[in-house]
């Protein structure tokens, strides 16, 4: 009975052991690893051929003018401001930078990517910095930093390539240098401007999504001028040049993407997805219609959006539409400029989800608008799987569409909430202390209480009570039992004789005398 006792004991503990080390093995599973693919930006000037290939390079942004007063060649020094965003790669590599030639024909350019990892997991948001000697674009491959190394989404980063001396050209991210390249053979741009691009490098489609991403203060340096901002820059549609090794696409599929300027700002515009092109649109290696300067519209107006909860909150940008079809995009809130119309909420982005519902706004008119959204709350419950008890101190990680997470621990009744959450599909991963983590995945239309149910050290403990009461009943049975089957394997002793003297009948005994013995 005892060494089935301990047994159970034994079996118990090493269950309480063995959940920590599955705790630990959720966790890692969810970290990303491996190696960023060294996959060439490349840039811009497709070469055409008759052999055709599987991967394209498509580029879209702002460039600066090489002549005229507000010029922008011959710099020694460019860079520009860029925000961080996280898109989806397909196997290819989506980057925003700053680069362009240099006046002997090599190429520099340096910003950030999202890639795809040699473990074919996305790599999100590392800075990089890539140059291509003159009539060499096979060397070399890009540089790049570790994963987040671009800071944390929405933040924002200034990149900047500048001639150090002899060739040289280094590469910065907020001033800090990351690299330089070897001599390239020349120190300043010739007639060349700097561009601020967003890219979707050796892709095999032309539908993958590209942030957008918000660019602005665009600059260079010459050698007789300090820092100044590129003041008139055009719109940049074309194709990346792929490595020398690669056949180019004889015609490639056309480039989807565009750039916008932000309304009312100079020198601030996004880039990538969901940014009509105009009619029209012929690609081209150098800088087509202007993006700013622009106009500054006649009147004022400022905008609130609210959650379901009447929360307030601030889109990644918003889009707007007259009625004609043309479209006005901003990525602040307050006091913003517009000209007069009625407008349509065409896009507010949030979390790189459009939550947008239907709402216009007539100019002139209020000067204070306000916009509800598709934006919810969950409020999560986890529960004993037996117990039915709060399981208080565990902990609740999901991922936004846009790779940021949000994490909460539950409270002394065991829920827990996150706010401002875009219609989306989650993944919500719960861990318990000494329990067992459990996963739940939820589509997230409307403001929603879900109910988690776990096995934490509660239910645990009920388990190996359980299995201990179970061990000593069926010990007790097994002994009780054994002990009827040898009681009924025992032999039976025979009852004693009892006799009855007075019922005896007399006995006659008849003596035999042996003559000759004397008794």
């Amino acid at each position: 009975m005892n060494v089935r006792i301990g047994a159970a004991i034994l079996c118990a503990l090493m269950i309480l052991e063995a959940f920590p080390l599955v705790e630990l093995f959720s966790q890692t599973v969810l970290t990303r690893g491996g190696k960023p693919v060294l996959i060439p930006e490349g840039p811009y000037g497709a070469a055409a051929t008759s052999t055709p290939m599987d991967h394209y390079w498509f580029q879209t942004g702002a460039m600066g003018y090489s002549s005229g007063l507000s010029a922008s060649s011959d710099y020694t020094a460019a860079n520009v401001t860029i925000r961080t965003v996280f898109d989806k790669v397909n196997n290819d590599a989506h980057s925003y930078w700053v680069g362009g030639y240099i006046s002997n024909g090599a190429f520099i350019q340096v910003g950030y990517l999202n890639e795809v990892s040699t473990t074919d997991q996305p790599y999100c948001c590392a800075w990089f910095y890539e140059y291509f000697p003159a009539n060499n674009s096979t060397c070399c491959d890009p540089v790049i930093g570790l994963e987040g190394s671009a800071g944390p989404i929405g933040s924002w980063h200034t990149y900047t390539m500048a001639h150090t001396g002899n060739g040289v050209w280094s590469f910065y991210m907020d001033g800090r240098q990351l690299g330089s390249s070897p001599d390239l053979g020349a120190t300043n741009s010739g007639s060349w401007a700097p561009a601020a691009i967003a890219e979707v490098a050796q892709a095999t489609t032309n539908t993958d999504i590209l942030g957008p991403a918000e660019f602005k203060d665009l600059s260079f340096r010459t050698p007789v001028s300090g820092w100044q901002p590129v003041e008139s820059a055009g719109t940049f549609l074309y194709y990346g040049k792929p490595p020398a090794s690669s056949n180019p696409p004889p015609v490639p599929p056309p480039n989807p993407y565009w750039v916008v300027e932000v309304e009312g700002q100079d020198n601030d515009f996004l880039v990538g997805s969901y940014l009509p092109q105009p009619p029209n649109t012929i690609p081209s290696q150098y800088p087509g219609g202007p993006l700013w300067p622009t106009s500054t519209p006649p009147y004022t107006i400022s905008f609130v959006f609210l959650d379901n909860q009447s929360s307030p909150f601030t889109p990644s940008w918003v889009s707007l539409r007259y009625a004609s079809g043309n479209r006005i995009y901003y990525t602040s809130y307050s006091s913003q400029r517009i000209d007069s119309g009625s407008w349509a909420v065409d896009r507010v982005v949030w979390h790189s989800v459009n939550v947008a519902t239907p709402g216009s706004v007539s100019v002139p008119g209020p000067t204070d608008v306000t916009f509800h959204a598709n934006v919810f709350s969950v409020t999560l419950k986890v529960i004993g799987i037996i117990s039915g008890l709060p399981l208080r101190g565990a902990s609740v990680l999901t991922y936004l569409p846009d790779s940021l997470n949000a994490s909460v621990r539950v409270d002394s009744s065991g829920e827990a909430s996150l706010t401002q959450f875009p219609a989306a599909s989650y993944l919500f991963h719960i861990t318990v202390p000494y329990g067992v983590p459990v996963s739940l995945r939820q589509n997230i239309t409307q403001s929603s209480l879900l109910t988690v149910k776990a096995f934490g050290i509660t239910d645990l403990g009920i388990i190996v009570l359980l299995s201990i009461t179970i061990a000593v009943l069926v010990t007790g049975l097994s002994v009780r039992r054994e002990r009827i089957r040898i009681a009924r394997l025992a032999p039976s002793p025979s009852p004693p004789a009892v006799m009855n003297c007075a019922r005896l009948r007399p006995t006659k005994v008849i003596w035999a005398l042996t003559p000759g013995v004397v008794f």
